[in-house]
Parts: C-alpha cells; structure tokens; sequence
C-alpha cells in the first residue's frame, strides 16, 4: 500500500452523535415562536404585568416607607443637634456676662 492512511490524518475520524446540531428543543422553537409574533409577546408581557402589579405596589410602599422612616430619623436627629447648639450658645452668653460682671 502507497500513501498515507486518512484515518491517521488529524486524529482519525471520530463518530459523532447522530444529528448533532440540528436538534430543535421545546424552549427553542417557543422563543422563535414569540420573536416571529411580537404581538403575543406584548400581550404575554402586559398580562405578566397585571399580575404581579400587587407585589410591586407592595415593594414600592415599602421602599416609600423606608424611606419616610430615616427622613423621619434625621429630622429628629438634626432637632436634638440644634438644641444642643442653642443649649452651648445660651450658656457661652451667660458666661460671658458673668465674665463682664467680674470684670
């Protein structure tokens, strides 16, 4: 025999599964179903839409009371700070009378 042996060329052929590629799953041919009809997706995104709509609104009124709550915080906590502000002022100006009356 003359030449070389093709089967030895790039590491022989190797049998592969049967139709490797061209294999169509379920989940394939539903999102080329829902490119091709863009109104049905629409329609699927608003219905998706009306039913989680509670869970949302939930979510919402929480982050909004959250939010109310530590506005509610640094109000309380800026009051307390310009108290203790008045409270220092009010006792440098009565120190410093009672500095002018030693005087």
């Amino acid at each position: 025999q003359m030449g070389m042996d093709p089967g030895a060329m790039a590491g022989g052929a190797q049998p592969g599964p049967g139709g490797g590629g061209s294999r169509l799953g379920l989940s394939m041919a539903a999102v080329i179903y829902l490119c091709n009809n863009w109104t049905i997706a629409v329609a699927l995104r608003a219905l998706l839409m009306k039913l989680l709509a509670p869970l949302l609104k939930a979510l919402g009124s929480r982050r909004q009371a959250a939010a109310q709550q530590a506005q509610a915080a640094a109000k309380k906590q800026a009051l307390a700070a310009r108290k203790a502000r008045l409270k220092a002022a009010a006792a440098r100006k009565t120190q410093a009378a009672k500095d002018d009356e030693e005087e």
